[in-house]
């Protein structure tokens, strides 16, 4: 497998997260002996690289070159386990109402055959709505009139952490995509435990980012009710919206936590934009070569991973930069 379009990642923020981690080595216990990287390559006009072979590429451990393995699509190491983390607060009623018609488009083009869906919600409290399965009707049926919690707060981070957790006995790449708002709203977890944890994980974390404040006038009269007023004729509710047009030019933590493992931030504003958010993290995934290696025991700790093509030409490459190992 290979390959896929790049949108710029600031290096500088790679290097900030990089240097975070570094600076806090709490225990660790490596399970397997074997290190994925799921590996991203793009050539200058954005398409992606096809036909690239293990040989192809150099990847280097702590600066010492790692003999690598390139897993195939149907091989139990490529297999993906997907993650669906929706936010579900009073200010993202606009959202909700668009991601009912994703459930076969996550099935089908993300996970495909072999891999599975989970989804959860999160504002005030975390809720698994359907574990791991690979059932389009399965995952419908929690994507189907999510219901809105009762204010503002929207605990991604924390919702990050636990699906960390539930990720942790799965084979194969773990992927974490997240359906919110760009920042968090009252997690007990800080950004940097959050991407220290996906990082020491091999986690790849997506988004499909939406606007507190545009997205609401995408909905129509009757398309949604207020929160418990399910039982009366639906109005939008656009004045949580008006308070968030300030927190516009703030960065994103969506952006930074997608940077640090190798994922992607995308956003969207009506039904076919998510759709098509979903279509591309498919085609991503599955575009993807999955490399492998056997990491060097002696050094255990935080290590910083490089990798490039070797091939002639101009080539964009992006991937996870760093793992944990031992203690």
């Amino acid at each position: 497998m290979s390959g896929r379009r790049l949108l710029p990642r600031a290096a500088f923020l790679l290097s900030l997260w990089t240097a975070v981690l570094a600076a806090q080595t709490p225990p660790f216990h490596s399970e397997s002996s074997v290190v994925l990287v799921p590996v991203t390559v793009t050539d200058n006009r954005g398409e992606f690289v096809t036909g690239l072979k293990a040989t192809d590429f150099l990847l280097t451990d702590n600066g010492a070159p790692r003999k690598v393995q390139m897993d195939s699509a149907d091989s139990g190491e490529a297999s993906i386990s997907l993650a669906v983390l929706i936010e579900s607060s009073e200010i993202s009623f606009a959202a909700l109402t668009k991601v009912e018609q994703i459930a076969d488009a996550l099935s089908h083009l993300v996970v495909g055959p072999g891999g599975s869906v989970a989804i959860a919600t999160f504002d005030q409290g975390i809720v698994w709505r359907q574990d791991f399965t690979s059932e389009p009707v399965a995952l419908a049926g929690a994507l189907k009139q999510i219901p809105t919690g009762a204010g503002k707060t929207a605990r991604m981070l924390d919702a990050l952490m636990e699906a960390s957790r539930h990720l942790d006995q799965r084979q194969g790449r773990r992927v974490v995509f997240l359906i919110s708002e760009s920042r968090d709203r009252g997690s007990k977890t800080n950004l940097k435990t959050a991407v220290q944890q996906v990082q020491r994980e091999g986690i790849l974390v997506y988004s499909a980012r939406f606007s507190p404040y545009f997205t609401p006038f995408t909905v129509k009269q009757g398309q949604v009710a207020p929160p418990g007023r399910e039982d009366q004729e639906a109005q939008p509710n656009y004045l949580p919206a008006f308070g968030e047009i300030g927190r516009f030019a703030k960065s994103s933590m969506l952006h930074t936590l997608a940077a640090a493992t190798g994922g992607e931030e995308f956003a969207f504003l009506q039904q076919q934009s998510l759709e098509d958010d979903v279509s591309k993290l498919g085609k991503e995934l599955h575009y993807q070569d999955v490399l492998s290696f056997t990491p060097d025991e002696d050094v255990p700790g935080l290590h910083h991973l490089e990798i490039k093509v070797r091939r002639e030409g101009r080539y964009h490459v992006r991937a996870r930069q760093a793992y944990w190992f031992g203690k």
